[in-house]
């Protein structure tokens, strides 16, 4: 199932393969500006866990820094600052399983999810190295919690598993 913005800039992909006490396994990736992540693909996150986790960090925004304006604005953001939640006005999305290290993959960390807004639009700051570095993209504001939004509940989940 592929779930994206009207701009092709921000997306969700995944794949249902299977359920066991009660919750869905299966792959899940994030697009972002034609790049998927996490870049090492693996079928057995818990999509309902994770599905849940991103709503919820959507609507009862966590700000690691202190929150003034709600605004983050068009400030450069520094990318040490940011790793360490130290950035005012700075939502941080929780992107569960897919968030965390693996070791042994050479250079995979995860996807670390950062967001803040500005007028009309997010700016969403997305790390696969455990924070070191972040990429930014500017969307129309919205687009990340109507893209979280729309991702299945159980029921949906229940209707994708594969059929035997």
């Amino acid at each position: 199932m592929l779930i994206i913005d009207d701009d092709y800039k921000f997306g969700i992909f995944w794949e249902v393969l299977s359920k066991e006490n009660e919750f869905y396994y299966g792959t899940m990736m994030f697009i972002i500006d034609d790049e998927i992540f996490p870049k090492k693909v693996a079928f057995n996150h818990t999509l309902d866990t994770i599905f849940f986790n991103l709503k919820q960090s959507a609507n009862d925004l966590y700000h690691p820094a202190e929150k003034n304006n709600g605004e983050l604005g068009s400030n450069t953001v520094d990318n040490r600052k940011l790793s360490y939640g130290k950035v005012p006005n700075i939502i941080s999305l929780n992107t569960s399983e897919l968030g965390m290290a693996y070791t042994g993959w050479e250079g995979y960390g995860g996807i670390s999810l950062q967001l803040g807004f500005n007028e009309d639009t997010e700016r969403l700051f997305y790390s696969e190295d455990n924070g070191n570095n972040f990429k930014e993209i500017v969307l129309k504001k919205g687009t990340i919690q109507n893209i979280f939004e729309m991702l299945p509940d159980n029921v949906a989940l229940e209707a994708q598993l594969p059929k035997t």
